[in-house]
């Protein structure tokens, strides 16, 4: 066995595992692993690794040198446990450096079907019958017709071709496959998957697709296939498209700033991008369904009816009383956000008779129960 050549010092104690220390008496390393990933052994010229403890426990490097224990070299238990430490920091270096070549691979790789893809271009096929332009949830079988089928040889030719149409929305979702890109497409009325093949998969809009992009789709309405699935079971089988607006991306992306295990504060600040999401869009359908159901009942279910008036939110007096007002600067004067349309209602009777409204109010107390509500809408 060969003499080790150099000797490498651990004080546990004051030691410092930092590149500015050398593994010398006098500047040495504090563990044991560090001093290895420093000093790797080596059979034919190795390392001699020492190593030392105070007395008295942990010590300032000003410490008295005579309560210092001697260096001793490192125990065997101890240079096996640190033996097994180190391969697992190798693994781990490897298993690094192999994760950032798969990446630059495939960083380059993508960089250069970008520069293929921006070599397409696509064009709308004068020969196509001219499309007609739909919203979304357009499901009138005598407007839009729907092609049955899953290819061209399964079409029944009874039923002949569907509506070649013509729609625009945002990127809800999508997902690539193979040589097929599915695009789920929102106007704010529904939902329409769309599928595009071929040449359209391959330029670089549809390489670089973001989510809520804004694009105008032209194309022929199918049936989804059998065991298939898709809004209103129905597909445009794309021939051409348009970007209208690309979306931001990467770290600006919709589904970063707002992943649906951000924190409420978080979604609160982004109430603009969160309102684009199925949760808080339904929350908003369902609140203007109960207010369409209480003015129906106000004007039509009542007898005699009601009739709706407008109520302002700001006020110079105190509504009612143990209530805290918002208050904020009108011109120079005093105003506040009303507490209630109550009474402005009640100076409506004389001359429009029954009336109702549908308004905020705001209260200004500090609560910390879940129940308090400082801005409510109320009839």
């Amino acid at each position: 066995m060969a003499t080790p050549s150099k000797k490498v010092y651990v004080d546990e104690d004051v030691g410092k595992d930092e590149p500015s220390a050398d593994g010398s008496e006098t500047s040495p390393y504090k563990t044991l692993l560090f001093a290895y990933i420093q000093h790797p052994p080596v059979q034919a010229d190795g390392s001699e690794y020492f190593t030392r403890k105070s007395d008295t426990g942990p010590m300032s490097e000003e410490g008295d040198p005579a309560t210092r224990k001697e260096w001793k070299p490192a125990t065997t238990s101890a240079m096996k446990k640190v033996t097994k430490l180190y391969e697992q920091h190798k693994k781990k270096l490897a298993k690094t450096d192999g994760l950032a070549t798969r990446e630059k691979e495939e960083k380059e790789k993508r960089q250069q079907a970008i520069q293929e893809a921006m070599k397409v271009k696509i064009t709308e096929d004068p020969k196509l019958p001219k499309a007609f332009k739909i919203r979304l949830d357009e499901k009138d079988p005598a407007i839009v017709k729907l092609r049955k089928g899953t290819s061209e040889k399964d079409v029944d030719c009874s039923e002949g071709r569907g509506s070649r149409v013509r729609v625009t929305g945002r990127v809800h979702r999508f997902r690539a496959q193979k040589d097929v890109l599915f695009i789920t497409l929102r106007d704010g009325y529904g939902l329409l998957q769309c599928v595009l093949t071929g040449d359209l998969t391959k330029t670089y809009d549809a390489l670089t697709l973001t989510q809520e992009t804004s694009m105008e789709m032209w194309g022929e309405m199918w049936e989804v296939p059998p065991k298939q699935h898709a809004p209103d079971d129905r597909e445009l089988h794309v021939d051409y498209y348009e970007v209208i607006g690309k979306a931001a991306g990467d770290k600006d992306a919709i589904t970063t700033r707002v992943a649906p295990d951000s924190d409420p504060q978080t979604l609160y600040d982004n109430r603009h991008l969160v309102l684009r999401g199925e949760n808080s869009s339904s929350v908003m359908k369902v609140r203007a369904a109960t207010l369409r159901a209480f003015r129906q009942v106000y004007e039509s279910e009542t007898t005699p009816s009601c009739l709706e008036v407008t109520p302002p939110c700001m006020v110079q007096t105190q509504v009612e009383g143990g209530a805290t007002l918002f208050e904020f600067n009108y011109y120079g004067e005093k105003a506040y956000l009303t507490q209630t349309s109550q009474l402005y209602l009640e100076t409506c009777l004389p001359s429009l008779g029954n009336v109702f409204c549908v308004a905020p109010s705001f209260r200004a107390e500090k609560s910390l129960t879940r129940r308090h509500l400082s801005e409510y809408t109320h009839t």
